[in-house]
């Protein structure tokens, strides 16, 4: 039987999917994406300043880090790296988003056809 502080959980993150997180990712222009059956393979935007400054202060907003206007999040940094190695030019929100936010993502989807995040 699901509890009531259960359904309220559901219900905050369900809010947080739609007012916070879906907003701020589709605001970037998706150059490429790719899904194989079920599995998001990757969701790639262009790597320009303005783009790592907004994704890094995402990031400490939504796992509740402080932002350091000067420096990277720790995890920004090994983000940063990873794509650099996989596909120089580009970030993979996708990867940002499963390995890195502090979020329920099982609601999270990207309809690669509209080339946006969902609720799913």
């Amino acid at each position: 039987m699901i509890d009531a502080n259960q359904i309220q959980k559901q219900k905050d993150e369900m809010f947080r999917l739609e007012v916070q997180v879906i907003p701020f990712l589709n605001q970037f222009e998706v150059l490429d994406c790719s899904v194989i059956g079920e599995e998001l393979e990757y969701v790639l935007i262009l790597e320009t300043a303005e783009n790592v400054k907004k994704l890094n202060e995402f990031l400490c907003f939504m796992n509740h880090w402080a932002i350091v206007p000067e420096h990277y999040a720790p995890a920004m940094c090994e983000f940063l790296e990873y794509c650099r190695m996989e596909d120089a030019g580009a970030l993979d929100l996708a990867y940002l988003v499963y390995n890195y936010l502090n979020i329920n993502t099982e609601y999270l989807w990207f309809g690669t056809a509209e080339r946006k995040w969902l609720v799913h």
